[in-house]
This record gives structure tokens, C-alpha cells and sequence, in this order.
């Protein structure tokens, strides 16, 4: 412990205000030289570490700088650390801290199961990403024409693989970090009510994705504190106006359209407490073609609860 105490007095581990290099550059290391390292580690290099300073570095001598660290808070810097990645790294690193989060709320002897629970999800993301050559483009409320090869032709949107899955990257409210976007289609009915389902279903994002497990049709949106998640579906544009209208009238015709979980979840939302009508807290937003998007603010317990749409293997 001296030895470790003695290292961090000669190395200076402090916050980064410029991290988007070092932290892409961190990233790209997992596998290799810094394969020995904690995820948590990982995110306490990349924001408080300097590239030159790696070769110095051991798990051991990171991990109690880690733990000293009065200013880091693996929460935050999870996030900025997220923020700084481009997909699919990015979708890796959001669902890594949120398994290592999960993990910190659960009693000591259940915390090595749950994080082996997630180990096949973790690399079915991981090989979706290796089989994706290069990044998404942001896809905004006025899509963009197709951009023109060399040859003249208009590029081809980017697909995943064999998997089908388009990685997608929507635009993230008030600056937040970027969501968890890789739901498990069975899984949704336990959150979507029967109108949202038929909406999303009928979607061409959906049936893009051509029957395949996982879809990116909805995304999560983390909260930057403990407060409101913001869930986004897309959903046909008929299901978009019957969503709107009804945040317009009394409640139980928006319950009607949410369905019991999410109209619960929207009333338990910041939005809605501190004074918001229903119109501030579901909203639509104009997306690819003719899909548009429902978005649904929801307070911090359920949209955890939420979560469980994302893929696990339980």
C-alpha cells in the first residue's frame, strides 16, 4: 500500500476539461494494453489520466486513485466519458455503466451473477459494433438527402452486419447524454400500451430492422442527475397525432393512449411536479419519412424500470 501511496504522489491524476481525445483513444485500448482494467478505471483514465501517463499505469495503482479521488464521481464522468465516444462504442459504454451501476445497488454476494447475467448481451453489442465499419450520421427532424458516391450513386445508409439493426442517433433532449437504443423487441408490451405498440410496429424504422431481435426504434435517454429519463419511440405519423391530441384532453384520454406504466410514470415525472401540463411532458417530433417521434418524460424510478426493454440475459 505504501508503494501504491508513494506512485500516486508522483503521478498527478486531475480533471480534464478537453477529454473527447484521450477518451477515444482510451477506448480504443480496452482490448489491448488496458484490457486488465476495470470499467470504472476505464472512465477514470479517460477523464482524469493522460495518454502519456498510461505506460506508468497498473489496475492496481488506478483503482486506489480512483477511490482517493474526491472530485471524481463515476456517474458523472460515466456520462461526459459516453458523451465523447460516437457509436457503437458509445451504446457499449452506456450499457457497461449501467450494468456496473446496477451492480452497486445490489448486496455483495448477488453482484458477480448479475454482472455475469449481462456478459453475452455485452458482446452481442460488441460484435455489432465490430461489424459496423464506421459512424452513424445524426439523423435530424429534416432528413438529409443521400450523400453521392464517387460513382455518382447515392450512398447507401449504413447497416449493421447480419444483424440488420441501423445504428441511429437521435437527438438527445436538452444536451443530455445519449440514450441506450438497443431494445429487445420482446420485451416491450410490458411498457407499451397497445396503441404505442401498433404505432411502433407499423413504423418503416421497424420494418427496416426486418424482424431481427433487437431494435433501435426507441431510445432511452439518462437523466445528466438523479431526475426525469425521457423515452422516445418511433411510431407512424397517425399514431404521433393520436398521442398529441389526447396530451390535449383530460387524462384518461391520455392514459387511454400510454397505456397504465407510462402515463404512471409520466405523472411521476420532474416535468409534471413542478407544474408542466401533459402537452410539456409527451410531445411529438418529426423524424425520418413519414415516422415520427413520441417523446415521454418519466421520473427516475420508472424509467429505471423502463430500462428493463434493453437488453438482458437473464
Amino acid at each position: 500500500m505504501d508503494a501504491v501511496h508513494d506512485d500516486l504522489v508522483s503521478l498527478i491524476f486531475y480533471r480534464r476539461h478537453n477529454i473527447q481525445r484521450t477518451a477515444r483513444e482510451v477506448n480504443k485500448r480496452r482490448r489491448s494494453d488496458l484490457k486488465d482494467y476495470s470499467f470504472p478505471d476505464i472512465v477514470f483514465i479517460a477523464t482524469f489520466g493522460g495518454l502519456s501517463d498510461i505506460p506508468k499505469y497498473n489496475p492496481t495503482l488506478v483503482q486506489q486513485a480512483r477511490i482517493r479521488n474526491k472530485e471524481f464521481s463515476f456517474f458523472d464522468y460515466w456520462q461526459k466519458y459516453c458523451k465523447a465516444l460516437l457509436d457503437p462504442e458509445r451504446t457499449l459504454a452506456i450499457y457497461e455503466g449501467a450494468i456496473f451501476l446496477g451492480g452497486e445497488a445490489l448486496p455483495r454476494n448477488e453482484v458477480e451473477q448479475w454482472h455475469e447475467q449481462h456478459q453475452e448481451t455485452l458482446l452481442r453489442i460488441q460484435q455489432i459494433g465490430e461489424a459496423a465499419p464506421c459512424s452513424p450520421q445524426p439523423v435530424s427532424s429534416t432528413p438529409e438527402e443521400p450523400r453521392a458516391q464517387d460513382n455518382g450513386r447515392p450512398s447507401k445508409r449504413r447497416r449493421v452486419g447480419g444483424a440488420g439493426i441501423r445504428f441511429r442517433d437521435f437527438k438527445p433532449p436538452n444536451d443530455r447524454v445519449s440514450p441506450m437504443h438497443v431494445a429487445a423487441r420482446d420485451r416491450l408490451t410490458t411498457i407499451l400500451s397497445d396503441v404505442l405498440w401498433e404505432g411502433l410496429q407499423s413504423s418503416q424504422v421497424w420494418a427496416a430492422e426486418r424482424q431481427q431481435s433487437l431494435t433501435q426504434a426507441l431510445c432511452l435517454f439518462w437523466p445528466d442527475n438523479p431526475g426525469d429519463f425521457v423515452l422516445d419511440l418511433v411510431v407512424t405519423e397517425s399514431c404521433a397525432k393520436s398521442v398529441s391530441e389526447a396530451a390535449k384532453q383530460p387524462g384518461d384520454a391520455l392514459r387511454s393512449v400510454l397505456g397504465d406504466f407510462l402515463f404512471k410514470a409520466m405523472k411521476a415525472s420532474d416535468c409534471i411536479k413542478d407544474g408542466g401540463k401533459f402537452v410539456d411532458a409527451v410531445t411529438t417530433l418529426n423524424y425520418e419519412d413519414e415516422d415520427k417521434i413520441v417523446r415521454i418524460f418519466l421520473g427516475f424510478a420508472e424509467g429505471w424500470e423502463a430500462s428493463s426493454v434493453f437488453p438482458t440475459t437473464d
